[in-house]
């Protein structure tokens, strides 16, 4: 079982989707129930955008999870 997946379960998620990550980082990753539809819109090392679709299709949405460097010279 991959790491992604053992944080999945012990989350008490059904889904997940994961983007690698490059050299040190952790990568990234967003997790939902199946309950709610997600599909990728696109994704990069520092950000995973999703269209979102909730539960008996009530609520369409658009959900982007990005990652910076917090030091702002680092960036």
């Amino acid at each position: 079982m991959s790491r992604l997946e053992k944080i999945r379960v012990a989350c008490g998620m059904t889904l997940v989707f994961g983007v690698d990550s490059i050299g040190s980082s952790g990568g990234l990753a967003m997790f939902w129930r199946d309950d709610v539809n997600l599909s990728s819109m696109g994704y990069a090392n520092s950000y995973i955008d999703m269209h979102v679709l909730g539960s008996n299709g009530e609520g369409e949405w658009r959900l982007t999870g990005i990652y910076g460097v917090p030091d702002h010279v680092r960036r």
